[in-house]
C-alpha cells in the first residue's frame, strides 16, 4: 500500500504513521525494519498487544522467507538458535518462571547474537534503565546491542507520568537508534513534543470505506447505534446490550468496558444466563485469559492491535480517541450470514447531545473521526508535565541511579548530566532551577526513583480463587472486591463495581508535596487484616491532599472528614502541575 512504500523512503530521524486500524502498520514497520539491518525495539501499551503482535510478526516473516523464533519458552531454552530472528517477548508476564529471576532470562537472551526483534513495554524498558531486576547490570546489555529501529506502537495510549517517561527514554536512547517510528490511528498533543526533539515526516494514508479500484479495503459498513450512559451506574445498561445482539443474531459479541472489575462483574452476569464468556483483562492470569465464546468481555487490554474475526460490538466510552479505537474492533472482515457489523456505543449524556448535532443517518469512516473529537470529552495527556518543574523532578528520578554511580554529590552530577548529556529540548534550564528548590531534593528523588513507568506499584499478591491461582492486585482496587484470609494471605472471592478505597478520620499535615506515613493516617475503612497491607503499602509514598475530584485514572483516597482527595504516588506530580498551572 502507498504508506507502506513511503515509510521505506522516509530517513528522517522520526516517522510518524499517523494509519488507521487494520490499514497495515505492523507490516510496514517491519519492512522498514528488515531494510536497516533486522534490530529493533517494538513498543507496544499492552502485554496483550504484544503477544498478538509476536504471533502477527512471525507469520509475516514467514510469508517473507524469513525464519524466526519467539522467546522465551516455557522451557527458558537459549542455546544455538538457527533461525535468522529471534522475536524476544519482553514482558513481566513472560519473563516469570523462565529462570530464578527475570534479569537473569533478560540478560541471557540480549547476549543472543543473532538479529532481534524485541516486543515490550514501557514498564520493562523503565525498570531495565532504573537497573531494578534483580541481580543488575541488564542496561549494559541492551545498550551494547545493534539496534536499528525503536518503533513506538499506539502512540495514543500514552498519557501523564507513562508519556513523560516514554518522551525521557526515547530521547536519552536516540543514539542506539537509525530510526524512530511512531504509530497510532488518533495522535494527541504529546506528539508535539515529539516532533521538537527530532526532524520528522509525517505519513497519512488514505482510508477506503468502500472498494475502489484493486486496492484493498480495510473496513466494512457497520450500523452504529450510540446510546447515552452512566458510566458510575454499573454495567446493566452493556449486559442488556450485549443480550440482545446476541439473542437477534446468534453470533458472537465482543464487550469492551473501562473498569477491570466491571469487565469481571459483566463476565458473571453473563454466564449466569449459560452463555460461554471469554475473558480478557488485568484480573485475568494469563493462561486464563480467552478471546472466544459466545460473548468476549475485555477492557483496554483489547481496544487496541486486536485482531477479532467478530461482527457485533457493544463498547463504552468516554472520549473520541477511545471510541475510535473500540470501534475499530469490528468490520475488519466479512462474515457468512449477518455479514454487516453492528456495534452499540454507550457515551456521556452531554456527548450524546452534541453527537446528535453533529451527525448525519449515514457518515464515512474517515469523516466519523472529526465528528467524535467535536462532540465528545477529550482525555487529557498532560503533556506539559513533561517540560515543567514536576517533569524535571520526574526526570531526574530517572537517571537518579546513573547519578548515583558518579563521585561527587548527587545534586551536582544530576546537572552535570542535564546539561551535557540527557536533557530534551523541550525541558528548560528554569524548570531545572525550579526543581532543583525542592527540598530535600534528595530523599524526594530516590522516592520518585522507586516508582515506575506509569506511577508507583502499589500492587499485593492476592489468591483469586474464581481462577484458583495468585496474582498481583492494586490496593486500591481491592476496595472493589470482597476478600478474606487465608493462612495470612489475602483472598479475593467476587468483584463488585465503582466503589473506592476511602480514608476514615485522621490527621494530615497539610503541606505542597508531602510522604504519606501510617502514623499520619491510622485508620481506614478496609476490611481486617487489610488495614495493616494497605498501610505498610502506602508508607512513605508521595501525596497531595486537594479539593478537586482527581482524574479517574489517578491512584487516589477520597478523605470524608477533610472534604478532600488523597492523589497518591507519582500521579501527585501530574496533580501539582495542574493545579499550579491552573489548567484542570
Amino acid at each position: 500500500m502507498e504508506h507502506q512504500s513511503e515509510i521505506l523512503e522516509a530517513d528522517e530521524k522520526l516517522v510518524i504513521l499517523d494509519a488507521p486500524t487494520s490499514s497495515g502498520k505492523t507490516l510496514a514497520m517491519l519492512v522498514r525494519l528488515l531494510e536497516c539491518g533486522g534490530n529493533g525495539i517494538f513498543l507496544y501499551p499492552t502485554n496483550e498487544l504484544i503477544i498478538d503482535q509476536a504471533n502477527a510478526i512471525k507469520d509475516l516473516l514467514e510469508k517473507m522467507n524469513v525464519s524466526s523464533v519467539v522467546l522465551p519458552t516455557e522451557l527458558s531454552i537459549v542455546q544455538d538458535i538457527n533461525e535468522d530472528i529471534v522475536i524476544f517477548v519482553a514482558t513481566g508476564e513472560s519473563l516469570e518462571g523462565n529462570a530464578k529471576t527475570k534479569g537473569e532470562i533478560l540478560r541471557k537472551i540480549l547476549k543472543i547474537d543473532n538479529n532481534m526483534i524485541m516486543l515490550s513495554n514501557i514498564d520493562v524498558l523503565t525498570i531495565i534503565f532504573k537497573e531494578k531486576y534483580y541481580g543488575r547490570y541488564i542496561l549494559p546489555e541492551l545498550l551494547y546491542r545493534r539496534w536499528d529501529i525503536l518503533a513506538i506502537d499506539e502512540f495514543h495510549m500514552y498519557s501523564g507520568i507513562m508519556l513523560a517517561n516514554l518522551l525521557y527514554l526515547t530521547w536519552i536512547l536516540r543514539d542506539k537508534f537509525h530510526q524512530i517510528i511512531v504509530s497510532s490511528a488518533t495522535h494527541h498533543d504529546g506528539l508535539e513534543l515529539l516532533k521538537r526533539m527530532f526532524n520528522h515526516h509525517v505519513i497519512r494514508p488514505t482510508v477506503l470505506t468502500e472498494r475502489e479500484r484493486d486496492v484493498r479495503q480495510i473496513r466494512h459498513p457497520c450500523e452504529l447505534y450510540i446510546t447515552e450512559h452512566d458510566f458510575y451506574g454499573g454495567v446493566e445498561d452493556i449486559y442488556g446490550a450485549v443480550m440482545e445482539l446476541h439473542r437477534e443474531y446468534q453470533e458472537p459479541v465482543l464487550a469492551i468496558v473501562d473498569s477491570v472489575a466491571s469487565s469481571e462483574v459483566l463476565a458473571d452476569m453473563l454466564e449466569e444466563q449459560g452463555l460461554r464468556v471469554g475473558r480478557v483483562s488485568g484480573f485475568v492470569p494469563k493462561e486464563c485469559r480467552i478471546r472466544k465464546g459466545d460473548v468476549v468481555v475485555g477492557t483496554r487490554a483489547i481496544e487496541v492491535g486486536i485482531d477479532f474475526d467478530l461482527n457485533k460490538l457493544v463498547f463504552e466510552a468516554k472520549d473520541a480517541h477511545t471510541f475510535i479505537q473500540r470501534l475499530g474492533r469490528v468490520a475488519r472482515y466479512h462474515g457468512e450470514g449477518n455479514a454487516r457489523g453492528v456495534a452499540k456505543a454507550f457515551v456521556h449524556p452531554d456527548s450524546m447531545r452534541i453527537l446528535k448535532e453533529n451527525s448525519t443517518k449515514e457518515i464515512p469512516i474517515n469523516e466519523l473521526g472529526d465528528v467524535l473529537i467535536k462532540s465528545m470529552h477529550e482525555l487529557r495527556t498532560y503533556s506539559s508535565l513533561a517540560s515543567s518543574k514536576y517533569g524535571a523532578l520526574l526526570f531526574a528520578g530517572l537517571i537518579y541511579h546513573i547519578a548515583s554511580l558518579q563521585k561527587g554529590a548527587i545534586r551536582e552530577e544530576l546537572k552535570k548530566i542535564y546539561q551535557e548529556r540527557f536533557k530534551p529540548p523541550f525541558l528548560s534550564d528554569e524548570a531545572i532551577e525550579e526543581m532543583e528548590k525542592f527540598r530535600p531534593l534528595q530523599p524526594l528523588l530516590k522516592r520518585i526513583s522507586e516508582g515506575g513507568a506509569r506511577g508507583d506499584i502499589m500492587s499485593v499478591r492476592a489468591y483469586i480463587e474464581k481462577y484458583e491461582t495468585e496474582m498481583n492486585v492494586d490496593i486500591l482496587e481491592l476496595a472493589r472486591a470482597d476478600i478474606g484470609f487465608r493462612n495470612g494471605r489475602v483472598v479475593v472471592k467476587k468483584w463488585r463495581v465503582n466503589e473506592r478505597l476511602k480514608c476514615c478520620p485522621c490527621k494530615m499535615h497539610k503541606r505542597k508535596i508531602t510522604y504519606v506515613d501510617v502514623e499520619m493516617m491510622r485508620d481506614w475503612s478496609v476490611r481486617g487484616e487489610l488495614m495493616k497491607i494497605v498501610s505498610e503499602m502506602l508508607d512513605g509514598k508521595l501525596a497531595y491532599l486537594t479539593p478537586r475530584r482527581p482524574d479517574w485514572r489517578f491512584s487516589y483516597i477520597y478523605c470524608p472528614n477533610h472534604k478532600r482527595y488523597l492523589v497518591l504516588g507519582l500521579d501527585a506530580l501530574i496533580q501539582c502541575h495542574v493545579e499550579e498551572e491552573g489548567s484542570g
